[in-house]
């Protein structure tokens, strides 16, 4: 049997308006599957990272660029 947590927080518009965009991309059905989705995605990303693996993005003409993950990536500047 999995346990579940209620999570409660506060986020700014911002926020929201970057998981509506996900909820709406994903054709999810609400802003909580939003999220999970979100946190699973970090996951992965982190997971890669931490294990000292590298992650790209293929834009549309075929370019890549690493990618840098705030909090994650030793090579990220703020």
């Amino acid at each position: 049997m999995t346990t579940k947590h209620l999570v409660q927080m506060n986020i700014s518009d911002a926020t929201l308006n970057k998981v509506q965009r996900i909820q709406e991309m994903g054709d999810l059905p609400n802003r909580t599957t939003a999220i999970k989705l979100a946190v699973d995605v970090i996951d992965v990303l982190a997971s890669t990272l931490t294990n000292g693996g590298k992650i790209y993005i293929v834009n549309s003409s075929g370019q890549q660029q690493e990618l840098l993950v705030p909090g994650f990536s030793k090579d990220y500047n703020t």
